[in-house]
């Protein structure tokens, strides 16, 4: 709507121009975030699966236990780029 409205100024090329960079930006943002979520995850996932393997001759509580910092830590991070984008969003 806005873009439209600047139509009658002489704008409308310029403006649509901007807001196509700006989309741009945000989608390589995202993809980036998502890069480091995963990249972020990967790790993660090494790590409890090395600590399952040392708790192999122990109890299945602590093995559950670390399943489930992995689901919390994963929800945690969906949430902060969640914000991330809602910011970004006009």
């Amino acid at each position: 709507t806005q873009i439209k409205a600047y139509k009658y100024g002489g704008k409308l090329e310029e403006i649509t121009r901007l807001w196509e960079l700006r989309k741009d930006i945000v989608n390589e943002m995202t993809a980036e975030l998502h890069k480091e979520e995963i990249s972020f995850l990967k790790g993660e996932l090494e790590r409890i699966d090395t600590q399952i393997k040392a708790y192999k001759y122990s109890d299945t509580k602590d093995i559950v236990d670390k399943v489930i910092e992995l689901f919390v830590l994963r929800k945690i991070i969906a949430e902060e780029i969640k914000k991330i984008m809602n910011a970004l969003s006009p």
